[in-house]
């Protein structure tokens, strides 16, 4: 997991969280931004830090879209996979407290 961005920020890379919910990374990438959009729509001014867009160069040397997600992205993303997913409702509660512990020893 990714650790300090912009102060103590802990977070989780886009791709890590497919793994956890063992799905690829694409969707997570395309259902992220979908969810930027509706919030947009719906007139919810996401805070910044939320989901950071970012390019990140792989251990090939490929270079690929990732998003950084803070432990309140997690929150947001908890009813797109956790509605009736219960394993993966579970999978994200605990990254969100693991990701709440680890920012906790930080400060």
């Amino acid at each position: 997991m990714s650790k300090k961005l912009d102060g103590y920020s802990i977070l989780v890379k886009s791709y890590e969280l497919a793994k956890i919910l063992d799905i690829p990374h694409r969707q997570v990438l395309n259902d992220i931004k979908e969810e930027i959009v509706n919030a947009s729509k719906s007139s919810i001014d996401l805070p910044e830090n939320i989901f950071i867009d970012r390019v990140e160069t792989d251990e090939n040397g490929y270079k690929r879209n990732i998003y950084l997600i803070s432990n309140d992205g997690i929150l947001f993303l908890l009813p797109r996979y956790g509605y009736e997913n219960y394993t993966s409702r579970r999978k994200l509660i605990d990254l969100y407290n693991k990701l709440n512990v680890i920012s906790k020893s930080v400060y």
